[in-house]
């Protein structure tokens, strides 16, 4: 986990007093369905964190991008996404009747465009910046 990703985990559980767990792994059998022990693996995703808020009932998966180089927002928005379908069926197995939702990070002035791109998708855009994460950490820093 890179410094970015530590500060976004700590604003989701000091400041939003969620449950994280970063690099959560979701493992799927041949036909999509989330695998189970001894079965085989026949494919993968690894969002950067799931967030859990319980008490609201929200599985959050959250992806962090720290890179200004070559940003392009549709691709950008593809890549967060990929294998949605999957993720979102593993989820509402892995935490029945939690609404499942997505929320990103990245750096700065582009994430007016990534959430056009992102509503464009059909995935509702919460999109947020790495600079007002570490705004809001410092602020409340001694």
């Amino acid at each position: 986990m890179d410094l970015y990703e530590q500060l976004v985990e700590m604003d989701l559980t000091i400041f939003e007093h969620l449950a994280v767990v970063p690099q959560f792994p979701l493992l799927f059998c041949e036909d999509g369905v989330p695998r189970m022990e001894g079965q085989k693996i026949a494919g993968s995703s690894c969002p950067d964190f799931l967030a859990l808020h319980i008490q609201e009932k929200h599985a959050y998966i959250v992806e962090v991008s720290k890179s200004l180089q070559s940003f392009e927002p549709r691709d950008l928005a593809a890549r967060m996404i990929e294998n949605r379908d999957q993720i979102e069926r593993y989820l509402k197995w892995f935490a029945p009747g939690f609404d499942v939702l997505w929320r990103f990070y990245i750096r700065g002035k582009p994430s007016e465009a990534l959430a056009n791109e992102l509503s464009a998708l059909g995935v509702a855009p919460d999109v947020r910046t790495l600079e007002d994460v570490f705004d809001h950490i410092e602020s409340v820093t001694p």
